[in-house]
């Protein structure tokens, strides 16, 4: 609550409303001074303190103590030497007002519709009005690293296309009131190029080039129009099921020798990631055990099979 005190121009001849000690006795302006009535924090006793703004920001402070005691200071600099002993705080971040004030739900019930306007939500980028103009700032700054890792242009494009639509409707949409609109589509094709290049890189390291084959008495890679093993039947590739069996049998049999008991749990998750192409929680039902250490047995599957076929190679 603000009460309005009015001053006068000239020193009232009775004592002024607000009496006690302090640096002066009157406070004399012209104009109309505001009222206000704060608290000091809990480590200086939670006293009340009453602050009188006038014109041009000018504040006096009027300190109420525990004996019932008033002391006045001209500044709150002066407030602060008797509180603290030093000069430590503002007066925005002591009494926590302005900037530094406690949003509550109640802070938005005078809001202006003018507020709400700039305060609504940036809606990032148009593509259908600005593609165009992404397209070349993509190209312009990162055409020669796109040429050189070897990228289809039309890709990498599509998929800056499709981060800038994925930040619109997430946290980091464009907001021109924080940043250029060139500045911002250089920054999102920088992380989109070099996450498309990690996915890529993936791909080409794990991919595998033809199909394993049991040729001479070993396990040998060849390519997909040569081998025996798969025969086309009405359009799709069939594996041949009895050379499937002999090496995961192959496989189960190397791995008991080199896992002992543990080799024994690993050996009955094979034939459903092998022949019915199980995921981690499928596979986990049917062996009841938890997902987690169904997930950890395929890893190590997948790094036993890779050393199984490099020493069948040798």
């Amino acid at each position: 609550m603000c009460v309005w005190v009015p001053l006068y121009k000239s020193p009232p001849a009775c004592d002024p409303p607000y009496g006690g000690e302090g640096v002066g006795d009157y406070i004399y302006r012209e104009g109309k001074m505001q009222k206000k009535k704060m608290w000091t924090k809990n480590r200086h006793g939670g006293l009340p303190v009453y602050v009188y703004e006038g014109e041009g920001k000018r504040r006096e402070f009027e300190l109420e103590c525990v004996d019932g005691s008033k002391k006045r200071f001209k500044s709150f600099r002066g407030l602060m030497l008797h509180l603290e002993g030093r000069a430590v705080w503002s007066y925005e971040r002591y009494f926590r007002v302005g900037k530094y004030a406690r949003r509550g739900r109640g802070d938005r019930v005078g809001i202006t519709i003018m507020e709400i306007f700039r305060k609504r939500r940036p809606q990032g980028i148009d593509l259908s009005k600005r593609g165009h103009e992404v397209a070349k700032i993509l190209f312009a700054g990162y055409g020669s690293r796109i040429n050189y890792l070897g990228h289809d242009p039309d890709d990498v494009l599509q998929e800056v296309y499709q981060g800038i639509l994925i930040r619109n409707q997430g946290k980091s949409p464009w907001d021109a009131s924080r940043g250029s609109f060139g500045t911002y589509v250089h920054m999102v094709c920088g992380c989109v190029l070099s996450n498309y290049s990690k996915k890529r890189g993936r791909y080409l390291k794990n991919e595998q080039v033809g199909v394993l084959e049991w040729r001479e008495g070993e396990s040998r890679e060849v390519d997909l129009g040569e081998s025996e093993t798969l025969v086309k039947d009405k359009g799709a590739c069939v594996g041949a099921g009895e050379r499937v069996e002999e090496y995961v049998e192959d496989l189960c049999d190397w791995i008991r020798k080199e896992k002992g008991e543990r080799g024994e749990f690993l050996c009955r998750v094979v034939p459903y990631c092998v022949y019915l192409g199980m995921r981690r929680g499928e596979i986990a039902e049917e062996v009841g055990e938890s997902p987690s250490k169904v997930g950890k047995a395929l890893s190590e599957i997948r790094d036993l099979v890779r050393e199984w076929h490099g020493r069948s190679r040798v």
